[in-house]
């Protein structure tokens, strides 16, 4: 975040840090306010990842940002998936996506 290495935020760069990671984010939001744009669910996220920096470190060490892009995957295995095998199947189709998903990126 912040165009930092990501680490954890020790005593010593914790102050400056987060006073700079905050400022963006207000930035952010006047940028937003200005053009009358919409704020997302994402732009509350963001806050949240914002006030855990202290305890937690930058959120690129620990968030699954690649789970993001999965959900489309996922969505594509649950379709059509009986309730009372929901849970096998579904782990099983995610599979063969993803392993077709690696396979295409090979090509």
């Amino acid at each position: 975040m912040c165009g930092a290495t990501p680490r954890p935020i020790t005593e010593n760069t914790a102050p400056r840090t987060l006073e700079e990671c905050f400022d963006r984010y207000a930035e952010h939001i006047q940028l937003l306010r200005e053009e009358d744009a919409q704020f997302t669910p994402k732009h509350h996220l963001l806050w949240h990842l914002l006030l855990g920096m202290r305890d937690l470190g930058s959120a690129a060490t620990y968030a699954c940002w690649m789970d993001k892009a999965l959900s489309k995957t996922l969505k594509a295995s649950c379709r059509q998936t009986s309730q009372a095998t929901f849970e096998s199947t579904v782990l099983l189709r995610m599979r063969d996506l993803l392993q077709a998903r690696v396979r295409k990126r090979r090509l």
